[in-house]
């Protein structure tokens, strides 16, 4: 029998084990010292805890904990006087508007509107737009690293550690360079 993991040693000390890999276990003990102070240090600890004295949670310890992790929520008196305060704001500034162009209000109606659906509709097939790339930006880059974990992993199979160090100095300078390029050339356009 091989030397003892700690699970072993807790089950043996806890006499929750088999009584065949329990004597087992025990005749493994008298012959190696290591096991056998490893498992007189966990007992001694184990004994050490069991002295402890019970901790005794307060009674309402499960609503305080909560109460912390999800805040009281806001009362819906607050929700109503911001969103009065809200719109009043926006009556107002149409109101101040009215008052210092001398434009009609309809009039201001149909020219947001004229500019704001084709902002917004071009606006969201942008993001959408994005987001799609985005994501297949994010597919890309898994499976280059995918790919270069694997690399990696069947060059450690292949070659010394003192080349695998070689190699990823390398390839960390190489990127290093690549950035700076890339860097500035994409400053150059900010300087003109």
């Amino acid at each position: 029998m091989g030397c003892l993991t700690i699970a072993q040693i807790y089950l043996f000390i806890e006499n929750e084990l088999p009584l065949d890999e329990a004597r087992k276990i025990q005749k493994h003990l008298s012959t190696c010292a290591k096991c056998r102070n490893m498992v007189e240090e966990r007992r001694v600890l184990v004994q050490a805890a069991d002295t402890l004295p019970q901790f005794e949670l307060p009674s309402n310890f499960t609503e305080q904990v909560m109460a912390n992790i999800f805040p009281s929520r806001i009362p819906l008196r607050v929700w109503i006087r911001a969103t009065a305060g809200g719109l009043s704001a926006i009556i107002f500034a149409f109101f101040l508007f009215y008052i210092f162009s001398g434009k009609n209000l309809t009039d201001l109606f149909i020219s947001i509107n004229k500019f704001l659906l084709p902002a917004l509709r071009t606006l969201s097939t942008g993001v959408v737009k994005t987001f799609k790339l985005i994501g297949h930006l994010i597919n890309i880059i898994a499976q280059f690293f995918d790919f270069a974990l694997k690399g990696f992993g069947k060059l450690t199979t292949i070659l010394s550690p003192e080349a695998q160090i070689g190699i990823v100095t390398l390839t960390l300078m190489a990127s290093t360079i690549i950035f700076l390029i890339v860097r500035k050339k994409l400053m150059f356009g900010e300087k003109a």
